[in-house]
């Protein structure tokens, strides 16, 4: 794809998170993953979700390293999680639920009833008095937003670990603002 065509595909994302193309430039992993050529196959897709496909099969912000990426699936996840993922797969049909973040079993999903995004960790399923389905935001882009927002609180300094986002990410724990 050419430099032009994935600028119009950042801009385009950075309008639907809600956010100025040039701050998502600065955390967007470089060259973006295309768009994907199909939606995950046997899951609910919710549409926020499906808007994000069409402009790149999965989303890295921060960094290429794998230990200090945030990742927004990609379609290749959710093959690897209906293969390998247990009860993942069923659950998430019968709960209505899509995940998009995180790793086997520790994940987040997005509601497909309402379109939150809600802590999924399968070590806790069914169990809400640990966690499981808390609302971490109210929509996808929400969330997006909220996760660039933590990370830039900290900046880029040595001193700061790089995945500060995480627990918001995955619980929804805002430490930035204690």
């Amino acid at each position: 794809m050419s430099d032009d065509d994935e600028q119009a595909r950042l801009t385009r994302l950075a309008s639907l998170i809600g956010v100025p193309a040039a701050q998502l430039a600065r955390h967007v992993v470089r060259p973006l993953h295309p768009p994907a050529d199909r939606l995950p196959e046997g899951w609910l897709v919710f549409s926020a979700c499906r808007e994000v496909f069409s402009l790149t099969d999965g989303l890295d912000l921060f960094s290429a390293d794998p230990s200090h990426v945030f990742r927004l699936w990609g379609t290749n996840d959710y093959d690897v999680s209906a293969r390998y993922g247990g009860p993942i797969f069923a659950q998430a049909g019968q709960d209505g639920l899509f995940p998009i973040y995180g790793d086997i079993p520790h994940l987040t999903s997005v509601s497909i009833a309402d379109g939150s995004v809600v802590a999924t960790d399968w070590e806790v399923y069914g169990r809400a008095q640990h966690g499981w389905r808390a609302v971490i935001a109210a929509d996808l882009y929400e969330f997006l937003r909220t996760v660039i927002l933590v990370r830039e609180a900290y900046g880029d300094e040595e001193d700061f670990p790089s995945d500060w986002w995480a627990p918001y990410a995955s619980q929804g724990k805002r430490y930035d603002r204690e």
